[in-house]
């Protein structure tokens, strides 16, 4: 079942200036050719989550959870299966990062494949890649992992609770520099990318943690 307003009523929208999750720690990380953007500020005075599940991100449209609705554009931009083999080996390399770079931080994180479905405090970090639709002239992006001229874009959000009550924490765009083109070898390129955006994202998910009083 797709989550609606009627089934989420834990959904909140808490816009506290200070401390929020994505607005301070997560606004502008990393060099200057790395941008991560706030939605909105997250949700504060969540219970303690009991663990945290790390999905693979949505290659392509069709990867998105039915459970979850897609954020951002929807529309269908053609991806060639070079793109999508090297966004699935991505992905793949982003989740077993992103569970590494929070397990060496003392967070309780587990692999999507490698854990039960999530309770009701289990926060769990699901996200998808962008690209920007060739067919508009501004900078509208799409579900769909792309070449984008030496940048990996990414739509990250962060919940908490069961399908059937879903709390949105917080969410942001992240752009990010990539060496990844037509015809690189997978391997360390990947990989690369896979570190640099695993770090970031683990990085912002400490602070929040730091930041509840959950971690020192």
């Amino acid at each position: 079942m797709s989550p609606t307003k009627s089934n989420i009523p834990s959904l909140r929208f808490d816009i506290q200036p200070v401390y929020s999750f994505w607005l301070v720690a997560l606004l502008v990380v990393g060099c200057a050719t790395t941008t991560v953007t706030p939605r909105f500020p997250a949700t504060r005075g969540l219970p303690q989550p009991d663990r945290i599940i790390v999905y693979d991100f949505a290659v392509t449209s069709k990867d998105i959870d039915p459970g979850v609705t897609a954020a951002g554009g929807m529309g269908s931009v053609a991806q060639t299966e070079e793109e999508i083999q090297v966004g699935r080996a991505l992905a793949k390399a982003l989740s077993k990062n992103l569970l590494s770079e929070l397990r060496s931080r003392g967070i309780n994180a587990y692999l999507a494949s490698e854990t039960s479905p999530p309770g009701e405090t289990t926060a769990s970090i699901r996200g998808q890649f962008m690209r920007v639709d060739p067919s508009k002239r501004t900078t509208q992006t799409v579900v769909g992992f792309g070449f984008s001229g030496g940048e990996v874009r990414t739509h990250v959000r962060v919940f908490q609770g069961t399908e059937l009550k879903l709390s949105l924490v917080g969410e942001a765009d992240t752009v990010m520099p990539s060496s990844l083109k037509p015809g690189t070898t997978l391997g360390a390129n990947v990989d690369a990318d896979a570190k640099r955006i695993a770090k970031e994202v683990a990085e912002r998910v400490v602070n929040y943690y730091r930041q509840e009083g959950w971690l020192k």
